[in-house]
Order: structure tokens, then sequence, then C-alpha cells
């Protein structure tokens, strides 16, 4: 057995905080009327029929926050299915990423347009990879948003220490190690970069996720006129910013033709997303891509039986009244 809202539970602590005060009142008051000469003038019977009918009170209480918490035990079997799509966000985690024309940064507007889309999504699994000079998957496929959310909050420019824009590998290995295989036509992979040195491997990583029917939408975070690289300490206070050979200030713009060419060449769609109203489109276009049924078949639950500690409640409760 467990139970589905286990929190409240711990409001059963209350409970013999209540049976012993219930039980300190009874005391004093069995005291005062010893003392007092009065204890003739009340039954034992009304004395005890208080003390039951207190208790009583107190276990209806017990059982009400049992019922409350809603316990499970039992199984249940039930047929249902789901259908979604396998989508990878492949998320650019450069240093320019820092870069502030989009407001906080280029890397936390990608965050909030992330968070906009999983509220967006139902039915879908969600895995999350990034990259700079190589590429790392930080979360598998997956139905859970909250967990995927979780995974997104916590990257940032250091989680890679090799430097560059190595796209093509990272659309390489999420397409053949992120995915499951022999899914042809579910698999979308979802890019959001400034576009800016991508190296040579692109073409590369273009032709892989051809050959798997893997389509690939690119989202442009940044601006034209770009904004300087901040260098921070290692407590994340800026610094400076970054500098070339010859000491003048590093301006990084978003480059968006390696993304409209990445997208073109494999049936998706390029997008510039400079804050979250700009997303719609980008969703409308992911809610035209084909779903997939994920399961079809039987699966067991374990049966709320929330109703038999609110009975007992009830009953107790009655005889509370009753007394």
């Amino acid at each position: 057995m467990n139970f589905g809202r286990v929190e409240f539970l711990y409001l059963l602590g209350i409970v013999p905080v209540i049976a012993v005060l219930i039980y300190i009142q009874y005391i004093l008051k069995e005291r005062f009327l010893k003392q007092s000469g009065l204890k003739r003038a009340f039954s034992t019977y009304a004395l005890d029929r208080r003390f039951f009918k207190q208790f009583f009170l107190i276990l209806s209480i017990a059982f009400l926050i049992l019922s409350i918490a809603s316990p499970r035990f039992g199984v249940a079997l039930e047929k249902g299915e789901r259908k979604g799509r396998d989508i990878f966000f492949l998320i650019d985690v450069s240093n320019s990423m820092n870069a502030t024309d989009i407001k906080p940064s280029r890397l936390d507007a990608t965050k909030q347009v992330i968070y906009s889309l999983l509220k967006k999504m139902n039915g879908d699994r969600v895995g999350v990879a990034v990259f700079a000079g190589r590429c790392q998957i930080i979360c598998p496929l997956t139905d859970d948003y909250d967990a995927v959310s979780m995974f997104v909050d916590s990257i940032d420019t250091d989680m890679i220490s090799m430097q560059g824009t190595d796209l093509g590998g990272a659309i390489e290995k999420v397409v053949k190690e992120g995915f499951p295989k022999n899914d042809k036509g579910f698999r979308t992979i979802i890019v959001f970069s400034d576009g800016e040195d991508f190296g040579n491997s692109v073409d590369e990583g273009i032709k892989v996720a051809k050959q798997n029917n893997v389509l690939i939408f690119t989202v442009g975070i940044g601006s034209k006129e770009g904004a300087p690289i901040p260098e921070k300490d290692i407590n994340g206070k800026v610094i400076g910013f970054k500098k070339d050979r010859e000491g003048k200030v590093v301006i990084t713009k978003m480059n968006p033709k390696t993304l409209v060419k990445v997208a073109k060449e494999t049936d998706g769609e390029a997008f510039i997303v400079r804050s979250n109203l700009d997303i719609e489109p980008l969703i409308k276009n992911i809610n035209k891509l084909q779903k997939k049924k994920f399961a079809e078949k039987g699966f067991v639950r374990l049966k709320d039986r929330y109703y038999y500690p609110l009975a007992v409640s009830i009953l107790f409760l009655i005889a509370f009244l009753v007394l």
C-alpha cells in the first residue's frame, strides 16, 4: 500500500497532541471534582461518556486525514495508448551565448523559450543535449517535463570546457545515441544557437540526419547588431569582455545562414527568436509533425481506496455526535 498524497500524513502528528491535551483535561477535571467534593454529584458513567465522546472525535479526525492522504492498494488493469513525438533540444553553450543582446542573455532567453515550449507539449518525449566544442546528452528522452525543466535550468556555458561550436558532431551524436532505433519519421531535433563558428562538420551532421529521417528545426538566438561576450570570475561576476589578439572587444552577432541551411536540407524550419512571443510559429510547425504510438497495451496501477478510511471516519463522527 502507498499514498497518493503522502504529505498529508504529517498531519497525523497533531492527533497524539490532541489526545494528550484531552487526557490532561480529563485528569484535571477528575482531580478538581475529587478535591471539591463534587465527584459524587457526577456519575462515573457521565465522565466515561465524555471521555469516549472525545476519543471517538480523535479517531474520526485521524481516519479523515488518512482518507485525504489517498491510500492505494490492490491493482487495476487499464488499457490505453499515448501518441507523441521524440524531440531533442540541442542547446549551444559556447561562451557567445552569454552575450546580452537578448535579455537577460542568449542562453537565459533560450531557457525561457524551452520552458514555454514544454507547457505546450502533450505526450511528446523530450531529451536535452548541450554542445560547444563537443556534445553531451544531459537528459535522455522522457515525458517527465518537470525533470526536463530541471535539467534545462542547470545548463550554463561552463558545462563543456572545449570551446567552439561543433554543430555537425552534436547532431550526429544525438541521432546515433539519443534516439531509439527504427523510429523513422518521428524524430526531431530543435537546435538553439546564435549560429556562430560552426566549423567544418555541419555537412556531415546534415548527412547523418537525412539518412536517419531526422527533421531539424533551428532557432536563432541573438541580434544582427550583436553584443560583446562577457568574461566572468569564479563567482559569476562580469570582470570584462572577450578581446581579440589586437586587444579589441569581440562583438558576437547572430548568424542565421548555417542555421537556415541545416533546417532546409533536413526538411525542417528555421526561426529567429528574440522573446517568448516569437515561439508560436515554432509550436505550429511542431504540431504538424506526425505522432507515433508509444504504448498500446494494458498497464497496472494501484487502486485509490480513500473511501475506506473516510467511511470509518464518518462512523466515529456519528458515535461522537450520538454520545
